[in-house]
């Protein structure tokens, strides 16, 4: 069996054997560089040959790294924690007194490290319970009324004047009774306060109602969000006058 003719690999493997066969056999290519980290250390280096760091998860301490040389960046390793693919020839290390606390190191050629299942679970709360509910609707502002309107006139939830970039009207509704005759209504975007059921956008019309011994009643709903466009208002609109009446607008300008 032939050796690895790699040559990053023949160079960073280090010592070479042969087994009784006379095949040769490489030394693992993982190295570890053991830190007691009782004294303070500043910027001192270690020769660390390889492309990755991997701080093992019985270090109990942690150091300030910096790679090559001292003029780049330096990072905080602790236990489990690491780099990989980042190619090095040594390590300058920095850290406070820690008493009793220790680094362990490894460093090498083309190993990866997993960490535990433990740990796993550990980060994020990956296994706690995850929460499903539903996000309710978003919305900047409301509008209510329970003032009767006369006959064909309206009442404003915004005015066109403070469209200034768009309107999302997420909900509306209306309940408007009379004792005059049918009733009938509509929820509008215009630039301009409507007097009847049919001038500007028509966002909602009546789509229930009765008729009982001189009452009568409408309803009218907006059920999906409805973009209305720069300069238009929000207006409910009544044809009969009012003898009582409900109204309500969820929107954001």
């Amino acid at each position: 069996m032939s050796e690895s003719r790699d040559p990053t690999y023949e160079a960073q493997v280090g010592p070479i054997e042969a087994d009784k066969r006379g095949r040769v056999v490489p030394v693992s290519n993982i190295r570890v560089l053991e830190l007691a980290l009782d004294v303070a250390r500043n910027m001192v280096p270690f020769d660390t040959k390889g492309d990755f760091l991997f701080v093992g998860p019985d270090s109990t301490g942690t150091i300030n790294v910096q790679l090559n040389n001292d003029a780049e960046c330096s990072f905080q390793l602790q236990a489990q924690g690491g780099l990989r693919d980042m190619p090095m020839k040594r390590i300058i290390v920095t850290h406070a007194a820690q008493a009793g606390r220790v680094c362990r190191l490894y460093y090498g050629y083309r190993a990866r490290f997993d960490a535990p299942s433990q740990a796993i679970a550990t980060i994020g709360s990956i296994t706690a319970t995850v929460n499903t509910r539903e996000q309710g609707l978003i919305y900047a502002s409301a509008f209510k009324s329970n003032t009767n309107m006369a006959a064909n006139t309206s009442e404003n939830a915004f005015a066109p004047g403070s469209n200034v970039a768009g309107a999302n009207v997420w909900r509306a509704g209306m309940w408007s009774f009379n004792s005059a005759g049918p009733a009938q209504g509509a929820i509008i975007g215009h630039t301009a306060a409507p007097n009847s059921n049919v001038v500007g956008d028509v966002l909602a019309v009546n789509d229930g109602g009765f008729a009982f011994t001189g009452t009568f009643a409408f309803m009218a709903k907006v059920e999906r969000p409805i973009f209305l466009a720069i300069g238009k208002g929000t207006y409910f609109n009544a044809v009969t006058a009012e003898t009582s009446c409900l109204r309500n607008l969820l929107y954001t300008l």
